[in-house]
């Protein structure tokens, strides 16, 4: 099981696939093969047959020789699933061959900064309305008892 309690991790981990189309391949794409070898140092095409395995292995109730070890299916599954996500946005383009490609608004969205720096924007934005309205209290409670000071000294 994956740990994906940390929704920074999870968009930090958004941002590397956009960096990575942009800062590693020479035409902004890349074989998803490639990409999987590059992000886990593991051979898809491999670890797809031991999944397969595994599979087998759990429907016939053999479960102390199952092989997937290490998160490898889970790893995969949030891969692919972060390619879906960025690909609903259209950050990202898939064709039927599993070919990556970052789109212009993929390349405009890392240039601000991506997930990661939008959520930093989001949460500052929600401390600086909070402190403002602490900040109008403050202000009002202390022209009340301005006020109350006035007319009790005039």
């Amino acid at each position: 099981m994956t740990e994906d309690l940390n929704i920074d991790e999870s968009l930090k981990y958004l941002d590397d696939v956009l960096r990575y189309l942009i800062h590693n391949t020479s035409d902004y794409s890349v074989t998803f093969n490639s990409f999987y070898a590059y992000k886990f140092g593991r051979n898809f095409e491999k670890d797809n047959k031991e999944f397969k395995i595994g599979m087998v292995r759990t429907l016939n109730n053999d479960f102390d020789n199952f092989s997937i070890s290490d998160n490898t299916k889970a790893q995969a599954e949030k891969l692919i699933q972060a390619l879906y996500f960025l690909k609903s946005k259209n950050l990202v383009y898939i064709d039927t061959s599993w070919n990556i490609k970052i789109t212009f608004d993929g390349i405009i969205e890392y240039g601000k900064g991506g997930f990661v720096a939008k959520l930093k924007e989001e949460r500052y934005k929600t401390f600086l309305d909070s402190f403002n309205v602490y900040v109008t209290i403050a202000i009002s409670l202390a022209s009340l008892l301005v006020g109350a000071l006035v007319v009790h000294y005039s």
